[in-house]
């Protein structure tokens, strides 16, 4: 690779004084929208023709639509169907999503297809350049509507693009997929971490820690067996407590802090799901579990509702503050992670987990040894998934830094070989 030294000024901006400038149109042989067959019509739907809305097009390619839909249904509706190897971009609904289509594939109206002049242009190239920022801010600025913001279609066409020499598309595009393969097998590798995690956690709070049983099976006592109880199954020696015979709660300690009223400083500042800033004054100090008190999130589980807070910090008036006496914390943290408490919320409109009702929760209570290693087994396996939101974060960063360059020219790949471009290429690389 090597950085370009000499440019032009364009409607793209600067770019390398050899790269054409056109305009999104002007890439294409044909620009059209699509609609959706009625659905109170059975024969329109159900048939061999892919049909998808913008709400489905995740990633480079789409490899299959969201729907099926008969020929009647096509020649009965808006809709119409875009070639494979071409792009979808999404300009009512779901504005500046892009896609290359790997099949043939009917379009909503959340949709248009671009038929591209694939003599001038690459159509993985084009996509990733119409997910970069210059473009993407054409889309953000362009929109318009109330109920339903959308780009219009002739504002689309008149997007710029940069069309650097067909070969080096090609290899720009190979770059930026290697880097995108990257990301999927990290992501992958995250979800599958989740869902291991899921698996044992489930394991351990209904059957306990396996080496604590294998220590009984070593000793001729073959496990232990296991109870229904009213939380459910676990092992016989566990006893269900009240989460107020094992935790002091100390909300009549927090204060909590207007936006406006917070001065900067080191020390963190609690809510219902978190660190959401740091002040100059602390109200605690030492380990506590927060739970949090309100909000959506205690139904959606988007984010952690309870987790350890250390050292000196404050707490606004939406997260519970417990101090354990017996057992824990990291146990229960974990414990409460997974726990269902949607039997404990009262509010319609905005959940809430009172401190009454927090108090009477029923939790398991195994030996305080065993409590100990079931949280350290968790805490290994949090460790891994964070070193993997790491990575996948670099992975991001450096994809996003190699799309700007790249697509800006700022660093070219015109005179290198790349011996992976065979294998990016498909339907997206057919060259008419």
């Amino acid at each position: 690779m090597r950085m370009t030294t000499d440019y032009k000024n364009t409607a793209a901006g600067r770019v390398p004084s050899e790269w054409d400038v056109v305009s999104l149109g002007q890439a294409t042989t044909d620009i059209f929208g699509g609609g959706t067959p009625s659905t109170a019509k059975p024969t329109y739907w159900g048939g061999d023709i892919e049909w998808t809305t913008s709400a489905y097009l995740s990633g480079l390619h789409l490899k299959n639509g969201q729907r099926k839909i008969t020929k009647e249904g096509l020649d009965n509706s808006s809709s119409r169907l875009v070639p494979k190897g071409n792009l979808l971009v999404g300009t009512r609904v779901g504005v500046g999503k892009v896609a290359v289509n790997d099949v043939n594939v009917a379009i909503s109206q959340d949709l248009t297809g671009l038929v591209l002049n694939k003599l001038a242009f690459d159509s993985e190239y084009l996509a990733y350049y119409l997910m970069s920022d210059q473009p993407q801010q054409v889309f953000r600025n362009q929109t318009r509507g109330t109920t339903i913001r959308g780009i219009p279609r002739e504002d689309l066409k008149l997007i710029p693009v940069c069309r650097p020499p067909l070969p080096e598309q090609m290899k720009i595009a190979a770059i930026l997929s290697k880097i995108q393969q990257a990301i999927e097998v990290q992501e992958k590798i995250i979800e599958r971490t989740k869902e291991l995690k899921r698996g044992l956690m489930a394991k351990l709070f209904t059957e306990g820690l396996p080496a604590f049983r294998e220590r009984d099976r070593q000793a001729g006592l073959h496990g232990e067996e296991l109870k229904e109880t009213e939380i459910g199954l676990m092992p016989k020696s566990w006893e269900v407590r009240r989460l107020g015979d094992i935790f002091d709660c100390h909300d009549g300690k927090r204060v909590p802090m207007t936006k406006a009223d917070r001065i900067a400083g080191p020390y963190p500042y609690y809510g219902a799901s978190g660190i959401i800033d740091h002040v100059k004054d602390f109200i605690f100090d030492g380990e506590h579990l927060l739970v949090a008190e309100d909000g959506e999130n205690l139904k959606s589980r988007k984010m952690p509702i309870s987790f350890i807070a250390q050292g000196k910090f404050w707490v606004n008036n939406h997260a519970h503050i417990l101090k354990n006496r017996l057992g824990s914390l990291k146990f229960y943290e974990q414990y409460m992670a997974q726990m269902d408490v949607k039997d404990y919320l009262t509010g319609t409109t905005r959940p809430k987990l009172t401190k009454g009702l927090l108090l009477e929760m029923r939790l398991p209570f195994p030996q305080e040894t065993e409590q100990l290693e079931i949280g350290r087994v968790l805490e290994r396996l949090d460790a891994k998934a964070k070193l993997n939101d790491i990575r996948l974060y670099l992975q991001s960063g450096i994809f996003k830094s190699m799309l700007y360059q790249l697509m800006a020219g700022h660093i070219r790949v015109n005179n290198i070989e790349i011996p992976f471009i065979g294998e990016q290429t498909g339907p997206a690389h057919v060259q008419a």
